[in-house]
């Protein structure tokens, strides 16, 4: 299993240490039982998160040290020299299956909340948010200090477009249209002459 349990229980334990700020995570062999992810540990390791991590390249970060713990938990199980260790129910957290909808961006949101948000939703679904009534794919975005009404852009610079949020400010650094390849933010506002005073919606 993706992640260090009892904690991300469920379909999507890498997008969701991501979503919850978690500095470190990493990968579990555990005893199938009837539950969901409820069974005895066998081994774990721990991965740490970097700070600019998406969902893709920590489960690519993931797969190497996944493939390492299954070798030696089978080689333990057939030493006769694996322990299970049973967790710790009451410390569980839960993970659902993500749909396209999870990557919606709410701006009444933190912008730190909403950076991890764009990285978890990195590569699948894709954060996103409405712009004059078009879904805009928000691939990379920083939190960055300031102030700014919700969704409201703030500022234009080469490196982006400064978005207002419930609590600091989004840097939004590359973004797509729809039909549209990837640009730079800065790009896409150049291309769409998007100013100050312009706004990002949570809706169509």
């Amino acid at each position: 299993h993706a992640s260090l349990l009892p904690r991300h229980r469920g379909a999507s334990p890498v997008s969701g240490a991501i979503l919850a700020g978690d500095k470190v995570t990493g990968v579990c062999t555990i005893v199938m039982d009837q539950g969901m992810d409820t069974g005895d540990i066998l081994l774990k390791r721990e991965v740490p998160i970097r700070e600019d991590e998406t969902a893709g390249s920590l489960h690519d970060k993931l797969m190497e040290p996944g493939a390492e713990l299954a070798v030696e938990t089978l080689k333990r199980i057939a030493a006769n020299n694996i322990q299970p260790e049973p967790q710790n129910h009451r410390a569980a957290t839960y993970t659902r299956p993500l749909s396209k909808e999870d990557g919606r961006i709410q701006w009444d949101k933190t912008a730190e909340y909403l950076g991890r948000l764009v990285r978890a939703m990195n590569p699948w679904p894709t954060a996103f948010t409405y712009l004059d009534g078009e879904p805009i794919k928000i691939w990379k975005a920083v939190a960055r200090e300031g102030n700014g009404a919700a969704g409201l852009i703030t500022g234009i610079s080469p490196e982006g477009i400064q978005v207002g949020t419930g609590g600091g400010i989004l840097l939004l650094t590359e973004v797509q249209a729809p039909g549209k390849k990837r640009l730079n933010a800065s790009d896409f506002a150049r291309g769409r002459r998007l100013r100050e005073g312009d706004r990002f919606r949570d809706g169509a």
